[in-house]
């Protein structure tokens, strides 16, 4: 398994009911994780990040979660940053990115960043997480981000990341 988990067994309990309950093979990350880090897995670790911190994914191949989420809110961290996060760093292509940005200003640029230097909540780069539980997973999440996830927008995202994929399972206890 690409995700080396550091944590109790509930811990890992979490990550195995997120993987289980998100369609996209992580597996498609390792060869751009290998390039960009050397490493063969991404760590991820349960550590206390504070009370306006959910999760941080990093170009380094670290997950860190919040210990002080929930079972399902940290399930659902644990997507956001340790597959739309880390498919972003080790697997999107530009062109990819692009075609997600113009999911939402299909107009074109309209000074919203991928990331820096727009404000955090504008920047596209962090919207793709929610988008991406929407799409991979049968769940909803909806942060305050200015770009939102929708239906609409969830069901072209898999083919921008490479094709069709099966239908999103019911949820996993």
């Amino acid at each position: 398994m690409i995700f080396n988990v550091r944590g109790n067994s509930a811990q890992q309990a979490v990550i195995a009911n997120a993987v289980a309950n998100t369609r996209f093979d992580p597996e498609l990350m390792r060869p751009g994780l290998k390039k960009a880090t050397g490493k063969d897995a991404i760590d991820v670790y349960f550590r206390n990040l504070g009370s306006s911190i959910g999760g941080t994914a990093s170009t380094a191949g670290i997950v860190e979660i919040n210990t002080s989420l929930s079972d399902l809110s940290a399930a659902q961290v644990f997507v956001m940053e340790g597959y739309a996060h880390c498919t972003d760093f080790f697997y999107l292509t530009a062109a990819q990115r692009k075609l997600i940005y113009n999911l939402w200003h299909p107009n074109g640029p309209d000074g919203h960043s991928w990331f820096e230097p727009s404000s955090y909540w504008n920047q596209v780069g962090e919207s793709l997480m929610d988008l991406f539980v929407w799409a991979f997973t049968p769940w909803k999440t909806q942060n305050a981000f200015v770009h939102k996830p929708t239906e609409a927008l969830a069901v072209q995202l898999p083919a921008i990341y490479g094709g069709s994929l099966p239908p999103i399972p019911p949820p996993v206890p």
